[in-house]
């Protein structure tokens, strides 16, 4: 009789072992996965950002006149320099499917279109991208001639959840280009 109590006794133990090692390797392999996720969407909030820091400290570079950024509103920005060094003044705008005060929880697609060429997208991931433009004094403007720092904020959400949790990235920044000064 006691030996079957052995048994019965090394068999719940046994169970309460096995159960605490795969609670364990669920839980690890939850957070590898949100850790993966969330390092792709700071990856791809890198390469996107290097592209926008690139473009708007560039913005009036070459260009004699006041007209450097050509507008900017709730559904885009337009502006003008000379983006790939080639002599020539360009045009590039910055627009989203939503328009820029948009905040959703939603993803929204993030485009770029450079003179007549046609758009392209940079990212779909987009959750957040609001643009505001300030004067010189600091106080926010939409007169593109007035402009002397954009601030850009901009956040992406991963596509693939975890349980109910979308892994995010956020950047921020004021840029003040030298040629709008």
């Amino acid at each position: 009789m006691t030996v079957i109590l052995d048994y019965i006794g090394a068999v719940v133990v046994g169970g309460l072992l096995l159960l605490s090692i795969l609670g364990f390797q669920a839980t690890t392999t939850e957070a590898a996965a949100t850790h993966n996720l969330t390092s792709i969407a700071q990856s791809n909030l890198s390469s996107m950002t290097e592209i926008v820091d690139y473009d708007f400290r560039k913005i009036g570079y070459r260009v004699a006149d006041t007209m450097k950024v050509v507008s900017i509103n709730a559904s885009g920005i337009a502006f003008r320099g000379d983006f790939d060094d080639n002599g020539s003044i360009d045009t590039l705008s910055y627009f989203t499917n939503f328009g820029f005060t948009k905040t959703t929880a939603e993803r929204v697609k993030l485009y770029r279109k450079l003179n007549s060429q046609p758009q392209s997208m940079l990212s779909s991931e987009v959750s957040k991208f609001v643009i505001s433009a300030y004067d010189a004094s600091g106080a926010p403007t939409t007169s593109g001639s007035r402009v002397r720092s954009i601030k850009i904020a901009l956040a992406i959400k991963s596509s693939q959840a975890i349980g109910d949790q979308y892994p995010s990235a956020y950047w921020e920044r004021i840029i003040k280009p030298n040629n709008l000064r």
